[in-house]
């Protein structure tokens, strides 16, 4: 959910890679007390190294918990602790889970058809035909559907932001960018259009379908989707944190308008119910939610734009590491970070939770420490690198930007800020940060490179004329990143940008010495208001920028809606765009008639070509103007 996280919320799925190699498994012993110890030894160090207020952990096996466990506070003014029965999680974008979940109730029934296209489906908006191929629930499954990404205003901090869901479909539809099934990118909005789906089939709300069909079956009595909470669970609603200036400070809910993406609250045992029920092909009890077929189903792959990546499952991130199969999901609000892993062939579920922002990195660090410690496996030897591999590897270096990107408003210079940079190495290794770790890759198959000292694998695309076009991380792909023209590279846009805004400042300060230098000379009242234009338009563009870098450090706020900051730096911008077009008649005024000298006129010239530049700059990000 959080976008900028975009990449962090993606970090274990991006880990989760097949492993090389021959080496046996060893088979996991749940001793409860080892389990306890080892459980209690991890998250006392996150919590010293993260400091996050609370946790919840729980592990089930076999149709059992056998563990589970709140680490910290759920309010820590108050010194409430996390009880893992009650306190309540946002769990963000593992609310998708519940979706697919409810989309395979209605395939299994035969009420809808996964290759369908689902305008047949929807009532009161229609997809628009941007491409020949329709748009099916496989798509939206396997974040396919090719919507371009929206993250403006994806929570509100008030409740009045929430809207009937067919309404915030209908209005808030994004473009389609890319044809479908071509391009892997991660959509909330895709998820949402899914729930909607089901509510309008099966004809009752999402909410309340969600409620009859599984939460009740399940016993799931502290699970809900609904915002804000109802009073009886209110109270055991864990509250969200950010670890600031050296200490915990309190945020209010997260509210989530496209709720059934990422807005549902879940205790740690009620999760567990959630992943006992899929391990156990669909059924809890007595209850049942899915036929062991369709349970079954959904851990297997769908269609994938990659043949040698596993793809996304039904629904589903595929997770496997050491070799085992695992397949869930995470999840990140701003505040609150989470994960799902289910391993069917060992039986075994896994749920961990934390509630505040530094949790983010604590969720990523513990799939892998658990499954390496009860599913240890070794790297194998590395070989030596060939002699001519370089020549062989050169043409996957460049600049890649994540497909999940907006190509409508002004978020689209995360684009730029998420740009990857690969490289060949001295000995012929790519290398770069890829999942937020920095690393080296080696070329395993001709498209099919393995993460050197590492367990991550990358599986690029190539086109009919045998360029690079994009990659994604192997077994998952939900996340594209496409390869970019060498002036698209961030050293190109801020190189270019930085030449820009030198010349404006240049002419902040050389116009006023000029016009000092020559104030006793005659000239024209055009040209006094040539320099004064000019000068002003300098100040503008750099009040413009000097608020865009005061407002970085808050930049995550643009979740929540357009901020202050970015709505002053718009109107600058705007400003300065504006008086750059009487700027350069001016300076066709001041060629024509002579005005200064020839120096003059050559560096009023280069300060217009400033002008100019900042605004092609901002209009090719979608800063000019007020996109939002």
């Amino acid at each position: 959910m959080r976008y900028a996280l975009t990449i962090g919320m993606l970090m274990l799925a991006s880990a989760a890679s097949l492993l090389a190699g021959d080496e046996p498994l060893i088979t996991a012993q749940w001793d409860p007390a080892e389990l306890r110890g080892f459980v209690d030894g991890v998250m006392e160090t996150q919590l010293k190294a993260q400091h996050f207020a609370g946790a919840v952990v729980v592990v089930a096996r076999d149709g059992q918990v056998i563990f589970q466990k709140g680490y910290g506070y759920a309010d820590y003014v108050e010194r409430k602790p996390v009880d893992p029965d009650r306190t309540l999680f946002r769990i963000a974008s593992n609310s998708k889970m519940f979706v697919w979940t409810a989309v395979m109730q209605l395939s299994e029934k035969g009420m809808v058809d996964l290759r369908a296209d689902v305008n047949g489906y929807l009532k009161g908006l229609q997809i628009p035909p941007a491409f020949p191929q329709a748009v099916t629930l496989e798509h939206l499954m396997t974040h396919t559907a090719g919507f371009e990404d929206h993250v403006i205003g994806l929570f509100a901090k008030t409740p009045d932001k929430l809207r009937p869901l067919a309404e915030l479909m209908r209005t808030q539809m994004p473009r389609r960018v890319f044809p479908p099934g071509r391009v892997a990118a991660y959509s909330n909005y895709g998820t949402s259009l899914a729930a909607l789906i089901v509510e309008q089939v099966s004809g009752i709300p999402y909410e309340r379908y969600l409620e009859e069909n599984i939460l009740k079956p399940l016993g799931m009595l502290h699970a809900t989707l609904t915002q804000p909470l109802p009073k009886e669970l209110a109270g055991d609603m864990s509250k969200g944190y950010q670890w600031t200036a050296g200490r915990l400070k309190e945020q209010p809910f997260e509210f989530v308008p496209w709720g059934p993406c990422g807005g549902m609250s879940v205790s740690g045992a009620d999760m567990a119910r959630f992943m006992i029920a899929h391990l156990n092909d669909g059924g809890l009890g007595e209850a049942r939610i899915l036929r062991p077929e369709t349970a079954r189903q959904m851990r297997t792959r769908l269609s994938s734009p990659y043949s040698m990546a596993a793809g996304m499952l039904h629904g589903f991130f595929p997770m496997d590491w050491n070799g085992q199969k695992i397949y869930g999901h995470g999840g990140d609000t701003v505040w609150f970070h989470s994960m799902t892993a289910m391993m069917p062939e060992q039986g075994l579920g896994l749920f961990v939770a934390f509630n505040t922002d530094s949790g983010a990195r604590a969720r990523s660090e513990f799939s892998p420490t658990f499954f390496d410690h009860y599913f240890p496996r070794m790297l194998p030897k590395e070989p030596p690198a060939p002699k001519d591999r370089r020549a062989s590897v050169e043409r996957f270096s460049g600049t890649y930007f994540p497909a999940r990107s907006s190509f409508s408003d002004a978020a689209k210079t995360n684009r730029l800020m998420s740009a990857l940079t690969l490289s060949v190495d001295a000995d012929g290794y790519l290398a770069g940060s890829i999942g937020g770790d920095f690393g080296r890759w080696r070329q395993i198959e001709p498209l099919l490179f393995q993460q050197v000292d590492g367990k991550r694998r990358i599986v690029f695309r190539e086109n009919e004329r045998g360029e690079i076009t994009d990659f994604c991380s192997s077994p998952l792909c939900v996340n594209t990143m496409q390869k970019q023209p060498v002036w698209e590279s961030p050293g190109v846009q801020w190189g270019s940008l930085g030449t820009c805004l030198t010349l404006v400042l240049c002419g902040l300060i050389g116009i006023p010495i000029a016009a000092v230098r020559q104030r006793k000379q005659p000239k024209p009242g055009l040209s006094i208001m040539a320099r004064a234009v000019a000068w002003l338009n300098c100040l503008i563009w750099t009040a413009g920028f000097v608020t865009m870098a005061a407002g970085l450090q808050a930049a995550e706020n643009i979740v929540f809606g357009p901020t202050g900051i970015l709505r002053v730096t718009l109107t600058l911008w705007a400003a300065a765009a504006a008086l750059t077009l009487g700027s350069l008649l001016l300076g066709i005024l001041a060629w024509r008639q002579a005005w200064w000298r020839l120096a003059g006129r050559i560096g009023f010239t280069l300060i217009l070509l400033g002008f100019i530049g900042c605004v092609l700059w901002l209009k090719h990000w979608n800063l000019l103007g007020w996109n939002y």
